[in-house]
């Protein structure tokens, strides 16, 4: 009797930290990383930053979707989503958008 091996694609990075310095990266920052991610999470919570501009898009997400059907092949990948639980994200907006956006990248990956 064969065996196989299934697995889920783990496709949006759920840890919030590492989203805000990944941004920080893109943006070229190049200063104190763990202290600007700090000061990010305070302008979050007093409501000055949008903790949206810093979930993975779209674009991002299917790259990481593609890459892993790719590699294994689609008939290996019956589940895709987030890396895990979305309880530490800053607010339950923040998190449900990134569930959204993980839902249209499966979407649209189908078609």
């Amino acid at each position: 009797m064969e065996k196989d091996k299934r697995l889920k694609a783990s496709i949006a990075v759920t840890l919030f930290d590492n989203l805000i310095e990944d941004h920080l990266r893109r943006e070229g920052f190049e200063g104190d990383v763990q202290q600007r991610t700090g000061d990010i999470w305070t302008e979050i919570r007093r409501g000055s930053a949008d903790p949206f501009k810093f979930i993975d898009e779209h674009a991002l997400l299917m790259k990481r979707l593609k890459s892993v059907v790719e590699r294994f092949g689609a008939e290996r990948v019956p589940y895709a989503g987030p890396e895990c639980g979305l309880g530490g994200w800053p607010t339950y907006d923040s998190a449900m958008e990134c569930l959204r956006r993980v839902a249209r990248t499966l979407e649209d990956f189908k078609k």
